[in-house]
């Protein structure tokens, strides 16, 4: 059986793209509007990433995200992959 290894993009950037991902959801428009209030709010967003091998091509995973807001308040998530 081959091991599954992980695409040389994601292998390299992993670290900086979930970070970026978290800074973005919790720190978008916040700072900027000196909406310290918002800012908590954010506490209530659990960012979930899982992965696993691409059945048609093994050399690469696949990665699915999800955002899940646990706070009565409505969250704007606006969040993307920067290549």
């Amino acid at each position: 059986m081959k091991e599954a290894t992980m695409h040389p993009f994601l292998r390299q950037n992993a670290v900086r793209i979930a970070a970026a991902l978290i800074i973005a959801a919790t720190t978008s428009g916040a700072f900027a509007a000196g909406q310290l209030q918002a800012i908590r709010r954010y506490r209530d967003l659990k960012v979930y990433t899982t992965s696993k091998p691409d059945k048609q091509r093994p050399e690469r995973i696949m990665a699915r995200t999800q955002f899940v807001n646990e706070g009565r308040t409505t969250l704007r998530i606006d969040a993307k992959l920067d290549p």
